[in-house]
């Protein structure tokens, strides 16, 4: 008799086993999808139309359109200095300017002037201009 007791269990074991679905487990510690940046940069700051934002050693946004006669406004939010000269040296070049300073450009003429931050390799910028 014991030796059918210890057969019945070993089946039931068995079975339960066996049982289940094949669906994902709901219980799992895995940690959820995020729509979230996993780059650990910072979130870009807002700016105001004709606004550039300099953080994180990088022009925010990289690239704006404004018209003839616009003003481009520069504002520092890094705690070093930057500055913003066109790449073709004719129409602005800034000079230093630390956080929480700002520089402004009044736009003249159509077409696309591309910047930089003379400090700072890498850190560019591109305004279009139009009519």
């Amino acid at each position: 008799m014991r030796k059918t007791a210890v057969a019945l269990s070993l089946l039931a074991l068995a079975g339960f086993a066996g049982c289940g679905d094949d669906d994902e487990d709901t219980t799992s510690n895995a940690p959820a999808e995020t729509t979230t940046s996993q780059t650990g940069a910072a979130p870009a700051p807002e700016a105001a139309p004709g606004e550039v934002i300099m953080k994180g050693i990088r022009f925010q946004p990289a690239e704006i359109t404004v018209k003839v006669g616009d003003t481009v406004t520069w504002k520092n939010e890094d705690p070093v200095d930057h500055n913003a000269v066109d790449e073709d040296g004719g129409q602005f070049k800034s000079e230093l300017f630390g956080e929480g300073k700002t520089y402004e450009f009044k736009t003249t003429k159509a077409g696309v002037i591309n910047y930089v931050c003379t400090v700072h390799p890498g850190m560019t910028g591109k305004i279009t201009v139009t009519e």
